[in-house]
């Protein structure tokens, strides 16, 4: 995980970067909570696109995790012959949980929807399961 924060000496932007070799790059851009500036917005997406180079072209997708300001400024930059796709979701607004938080919801007791339920996971019984479902399971090591 390569945390980059724009600009350095007095950060406005935060970008959290999850690489893997066996999968596309992962990148999350926390909104600020003062607004958008579309100087510093536009000069952070060029530096980090500028440094994903590598891994796009190697990939060839990108999953960003940000609003839509984010997302419309990055698209903007993203030319038309670019060597990769760009996934997203909707809006991304982290959620984050104090310690008193943590203690209360670890003492819940949680419902599956119909039709599902929760199992503790037994790695001598799931494992195969779960590595089979992995996209990237070819030229994962079992």
């Amino acid at each position: 995980m390569r945390i980059f924060a724009y600009p350095s000496d007095d950060p406005y932007y935060v970008f959290f970067i999850e690489d893997s070799k066996y999968q596309y790059p992962h990148v999350q851009v926390r909104p600020p909570t003062a607004g958008h500036n579309s100087v510093l917005l536009k000069e952070s997406l060029s530096a980090v696109l500028k440094m994903l180079t590598s891994d796009l072209e190697k990939h060839g997708q990108l999953l960003l995790e940000t609003d839509k300001t984010v997302r419309a400024m990055f698209f903007e930059l993203q030319s038309d012959d670019a060597q990769f796709d760009t996934v997203y979701s909707g809006d991304f607004y982290p959620y984050y949980m104090d310690e008193e938080q943590k203690e209360k919801i670890v003492q819940m007791e949680f419902e599956a929807p119909e039709g599902f339920r929760i199992d503790a996971v037994d790695i001598a019984r799931d494992y195969d399961k779960m590595h089979a479902v992995w996209p990237y399971r070819a030229s994962a090591t079992p």
